[in-house]
């Protein structure tokens, strides 16, 4: 018999290895028992020489041969051999604190001694026991880093897919790693490091149950130079083959390249072969440019700043005048909304910077002349940033509509009343769709909006009353 020990010391190992060989003797099978000498405990195992079975073993017993508590190992033995064979041999030694945790100890080594067998023959499924086990995220990644390692070697893979995997692991939230399998895990950062499409079935196992979803691989070097194709874009796409899918929370992410999204159904249920052949046929650079969204350069004309200014001083006649106010889109952000608000209002009021809060950012504030020679007139020009989610249509279009009449009742919680210079009649068009609305309950909002704002001319939507249009909107 020969030891292959890794220090080279073979008189070492022959005391302990011969102490669990009179115990269990080598067969095909993996052999074992479990030993108690009043509240110490051992388990003994020879095994066909199998990759990582010491540390599938170890695991097993320290975390799982009693139910929802961890046991303290203080002896960890194992060993190769060669004797008509190779194999691996081993002992784990500990120490229980009462007759109870040993009676909860045998019970559980019987319970669990089938998939001991299966774990030490073969180390695919040791490590689906693991996984189904319950593996810690850093655990999983550990997985996933001797997967790739074996593969690098098996297939002669680049060795830039273990930095693309530190790059992955680095930018995903734990949770992500959490609920997706290792199997999954590997794949995906296979494809991230190969830069190509890709469309992979996925099982989430979330606290909520389990899910089925697709995972998707863009590749965004079709893109030109100052073109984005981001989250939104890529959901765009998505959602123009299936209208009722929705994004997975905590799931996008860009990488050398690429971005990652995956989507589920709200059944839950999984995409059909048919399904997701019909995605495949539309995974082309000519739909996806169809989805592109190009950044706007619009710098602030002051001039017309200043004659707006101006328009509100004029507008400002009396004492008892409300402040003016005109509110005016400026440009889309990320996921915020950029208006700028030209506020002209008599000087006598309280400090603007005190009332309007955080929210609203005073750029400047300047006088523009003098009524009945005491009451100065100031005008503030403002910046007020919204986030855009709030203002999604069923189309994914933001409704800067009700965006900006969102603005106009913060800055009424503000400041009191004011007069809207240039928003009466979007107000009157808002308030006349809202009756309309209350009369279709049943209607979509989204075809509401299509019929309301396409009416010509557009005097319509103002005057019109609520009954008629909903007659027209029922006749169309």
């Amino acid at each position: 018999m020969g030891v292959l020990s890794l220090n080279g010391s073979e008189q070492e190992h022959l005391l302990p290895l011969a102490r669990i060989l009179e115990r269990v003797k080598p067969d095909e099978r993996p052999q074992m028992r479990i030993e108690v000498n009043g509240l110490k405990a051992s388990v003994f195992f020879v095994c066909p020489k199998t990759r990582g079975a010491g540390k599938f073993i170890y695991d097993m017993i320290s975390r799982w041969l009693i139910p929802g508590k961890t046991i303290s190992i203080a002896l960890f033995f194992v060993s190769d051999l060669e004797w008509k064979g190779e194999w691996t041999a081993g002992e784990v030694a500990f120490v229980l604190k009462d007759l109870k945790e040993v009676s909860d100890a045998k019970r559980g080594f019987k319970f669990m001694q089938k998939e001991l067998e299966m774990g030490l023959l073969s180390p695919f499924f040791a490590e689906r026991v693991m996984e189904l086990k319950g593996l810690s995220g850093r655990e999983k990644l550990a997985k996933v880093q001797e997967k790739l390692g074996v593969l690098c070697e098996r297939f002669g893979l680049d060795k830039s897919v273990l930095l693309t995997l530190q790059q992955f692991a680095s930018k995903c939230s734990p949770l992500f790693i959490q609920e997706r399998s290792v199997a999954y895990l590997t794949r995906l950062v296979l494809h991230l490091d190969a830069q190509r499409d890709k469309c992979m079935p996925v099982k989430i196992d979330s606290p909520l149950g389990m899910r089925c979803g697709l995972g998707l691989v863009i590749d965004r070097r079709f893109c030109l130079e100052n073109q984005m194709f981001e989250r939104s874009e890529a959901f765009k796409f998505v959602k123009a083959v299936f209208p009722k899918a929705q994004v997975v929370e905590c799931s996008y992410e860009e990488l050398d390249g690429c971005v990652y999204l995956e989507v589920t159904k709200k059944s839950g249920d999984a995409f059909s072969l048919q399904e997701i052949e019909k995605l495949k046929k539309n995974w082309t650079p000519q739909e996806f440019a169809k989805k592109f969204t190009y950044p706007v350069f619009m710098p602030r004309n002051e001039e017309e700043v200043m004659r707006g200014l101006m328009a509100l001083c004029q507008e400002l006649r009396f004492v008892k005048d409300l402040p003016q106010v005109t509110i005016t889109f400026d440009r889309q952000l990320d996921k915020s909304l950029r208006f700028t608000v030209l506020l002209v209002r008599l000087g006598t009021e309280p400090d603007l910077v005190d009332l309007i809060g955080p929210e609203f950012v005073v750029e400047r504030v300047r006088k523009m002349g003098v009524l009945r020679s005491r009451y100065e007139k100031q005008a503030h020009v403002i910046c007020v940033e919204i986030e855009s989610d709030g203002f999604l249509r069923a189309d994914d279009t933001i409704d800067t509509l009700q965006a900006r009449q969102r603005i106009c009742e913060m800055l009424k919680e503000k400041i009191g009343a004011f007069r809207d210079f240039n928003g009466g009649i979007i107000a009157r068009e808002l308030e006349n769709f809202e009756a309309l609305k209350s009369l279709c309950k049943n209607a979509s909002t989204h075809k509401l909006q299509e019929f309301f704002y396409a009416l010509k001319p557009m005097h319509l939507r103002s005057v019109l009353p609520p009954e008629e249009l909903k007659a027209l909107y029922l006749k169309r």
